[in-house]
């Protein structure tokens, strides 16, 4: 019953919103690019968009009717645009801080506060279509890549650390239902870590990292990162993903609203923004345990009962051992990687107020799936030769929260 209008642009268009005149000290651009890179949709909910600061003078179509633009108004008709009022900081957050209902009920206005009408000037032609050639489902070369998308969880009690593979592993099929949604059930090999011929190698597909960001032994945040970068279609499924059905229940869709982790993507990041983002990611020379190494092969024992040792004396198929070669496998991928110059067991994962998470405590086995494991965990750290840049994963289920590392500073 209500005409709702928008506009529709192409998924490369660029739209500038200027303030001519307008000068920053080093440490305010440092803050509004923080401020941008933290918007992820403009407009519309949907209308996902990456926005990044520009200091060159374009010339605008729409503008104020007070501003010095304007000249000759024939080609230009006048429109009412919602702006904000200019307030002091403490008005400013007091403004922000009212609710809808309190606007609705009390107050008894539809205008937020710290708002005002504007008279604006637009061209007539500011909406004429142009046809233009059909998207191709690709990466704009000429800027980095987004490699992670991260999210926020919100439920009125987050599951614990302990569960992160369960987490991590419904997390995973929440994103591939989106994109199958999207895309009339097509599968994604990127998001799902399979490709026509079976499984993917090379460890360039999603990980689904579980993140206790402030140390309190619970799952608050959701890292999917995928090496191989993610592009449009994967960006726009992991973009409308809203909740994450996470409990015990075969019937997933059967769980009620207090089993459902709601989740708010705070935007995507390449390489480079990933360490901002996300502390914990790197990079650094030391690493730490946050969820158990789980082996995916048996220790080796004498007859008698003696672990076999190798030249290192470590035992044979150990954590240690399996660890380090499954980094030389890594390193025949990409010969870049760092070489490991120690490892040491850690005996619990340590969150606030100095407690200690054991590692038996935590599910260590994925509910679906193949995967093999030898069913023994652990924590350990690793030290390399240089700064490694995260997220750091490994073992068996690394890819659902398991064998996940935290850089050490």
């Amino acid at each position: 019953m209500v005409f709702d209008t928008f506009v529709a642009l192409p998924k490369t268009a660029e739209t500038y919103i200027t303030w001519p005149g307008t000068e920053f000290s080093e440490a305010q651009q440092a803050i509004f690019e923080r401020l941008l890179a933290g918007i992820s949709y403009m407009g519309r909910s949907e209308s996902w968009c990456e926005i990044e600061p520009v200091f060159t003078e374009e010339k605008p179509n729409c503008f104020p009717l007070h501003s010095s633009a304007v000249g000759a108004l024939d080609d230009y008709e006048e429109i009412q645009v919602l702006c904000p009022e200019m307030q002091e900081p403490d008005a400013l957050l007091q403004s922000l801080l009212v609710e809808t209902a309190e606007l609705r009920t009390r107050q008894k206005r539809l205008d937020p506060p710290g708002s005002c009408w504007v008279t604006y000037a637009r061209r007539h032609d500011a909406f004429e279509v142009q046809r233009g050639k059909p998207q191709r489902d690709t990466i704009v070369k000429d800027k980095e890549p987004p490699v992670a998308a991260l999210y926020a969880l919100d439920r009125f009690v987050l599951p614990p650390l302990q569960e992160a593979v369960t987490v991590g592993e419904q997390a995973r099929s929440a994103v591939m239902g989106r994109y199958g949604r999207l895309y009339d059930g097509e599968n994604s090999p990127t998001l799902s870590g399979r490709g026509e011929t079976g499984s993917l190698t090379g460890h360039r597909h999603a990980f689904y990292l579980p993140v206790d960001r402030d140390l309190d032994g619970r799952v608050d945040h959701l890292l999917v990162y995928a090496a191989g970068g993610l592009k449009t279609r994967e960006r726009q499924a992991l973009g409308s993903m809203r909740e994450i059905p996470c409990g015990d229940r075969v019937d997933l869709q059967m769980l009620d609203e207090s089993r459902r982790l709601k989740v708010v993507l705070l935007g995507f990041y390449s390489e480079g923004e990933l360490a901002k983002a996300l502390p914990s990611a790197g990079p650094a020379v030391t690493w730490r345990s946050v969820t158990p190494y789980v082996l995916t092969r048996h220790p080796k024992i004498y007859r008698d009962g003696r672990p076999k040792l190798n030249e290192r004396n470590e035992q044979v198929d150990g954590p240690e051992d399996q660890l380090r070669r499954e980094w030389a496998g890594l390193k025949k991928v990409n010969a870049d990687l760092p070489e490991i110059i120690n490892i040491t067991r850690q005996d619990g994962y340590e969150i606030g107020g100095g407690k200690k998470l054991r590692w038996l405590n935590y599910r260590t086995r994925k509910r679906r799936g193949k995967g093999i494991t030898a069913g023994f965990s652990c924590g350990l750290q690793v030290e390399f030769d240089r700064p490694l840049k995260g997220p750091l994963a490994l073992g068996y289920g690394c890819h659902y929260g398991l064998g996940q590392f935290a850089s050490v500073e």
